[in-house]
């Protein structure tokens, strides 16, 4: 979803950025950054937010994802 695709929708749906950042559970300034595009909106939210207003929603295309096991934190579990 693009930043003026979010704009489009949230305003259609007469919902504040306020309105939209609570319905999200995300900060008001994240609602303001993804519109600005200076951020994207994550995956997952964006699935959210169309789930929740039975909007669109378009799957990523996984195929050109890169993931790099090195750039991947170490996990360990504590030793008791």
């Amino acid at each position: 979803m693009t930043s003026k695709d979010l704009v489009f929708y949230r305003t259609r749906l007469e919902l504040t950025q306020k309105d939209l950042s609570r319905a999200l559970c995300v900060s008001t300034w994240a609602v303001i950054s993804w519109e600005a595009g200076k951020r994207n909106m994550p995956t997952c939210v964006e699935k959210l937010f169309c789930l929740l207003y039975d909007l669109p929603f378009k799957e990523p295309d996984m195929d050109n994802v890169r993931y790099d096991e090195a750039d991947q934190p170490e996990f360990a579990f504590p030793s008791s």
